[in-house]
């Protein structure tokens, strides 16, 4: 990459107050930045936890949806493809959607973060699909106090997608022997 000498080199001429200077330095930058982004994507491919690296990656920004996008088209389905593709969507691209429409229908480890991404990004039928994961959830879970953050979860996603909660299902989650952490989930509804 650069050493420490020609890094400060380069921050200097970036505040050197010429333009040439400035344009140039930039550009080194720039180059720098796109080869950090390139192997930083290769890492997420790589990786053990790859919703755990997607989730520092967001850090990057903008910059590394090139990179991701070509890990996205290349990349078979399973975790990984399903980490980039809903670290794009928070990126505000929709190249590999599927894989996040599919995470939150599929249920399981990481569909309610995939489903926040979409609700966040304005994911049409975003809410239904919530509805969908909701009606899954059977009486023995909601009387659970363990399986209340998962529900509650679900119903947070589901007011930030801007979809009421459907009559039946506001009665089953507010059933007496409801856990109390679901209840106060359900007050905002």
């Amino acid at each position: 990459m650069t050493e420490k000498g020609e890094l400060e080199n380069l921050l200097e001429r970036i505040t050197s107050g010429d333009l040439e200077k400035q344009i140039a330095a930039i550009d080194k930058i720039t180059g720098f930045m796109q080869e950090l982004a390139r192997q930083s994507v290769r890492g997420l491919a790589v990786s053990p936890e790859p919703m755990i690296t997607a989730e520092r990656l967001f850090m990057l920004g903008s910059i590394i949806v090139p990179a991701l996008e070509d890990l996205v088209g290349k990349s078979d389905p399973g975790k990984t493809r399903t980490a980039a593709s809903i670290l794009l969507l928070a990126l505000g691209s929709t190249k590999g959607l599927s894989d996040v429409i599919d995470k939150v229908r599929g249920g399981g480890p990481d569909a309610i973060i995939a489903a926040r991404k979409m609700a966040a990004a304005n994911v049409p039928d975003t809410g239904m699909m919530v509805i969908e994961q909701l009606r899954l959830i059977t009486d023995s879970q909601i009387h659970d106090l363990a399986e209340a953050p998962y529900i509650c979860s679900w119903l947070s996603v589901l007011k930030a997608s801007d979809t009421p909660l459907p009559f039946d299902l506001k009665t089953r989650f507010s059933q007496e022997g409801a856990s109390k952490q679901l209840a106060l989930c359900m007050q905002d509804f």
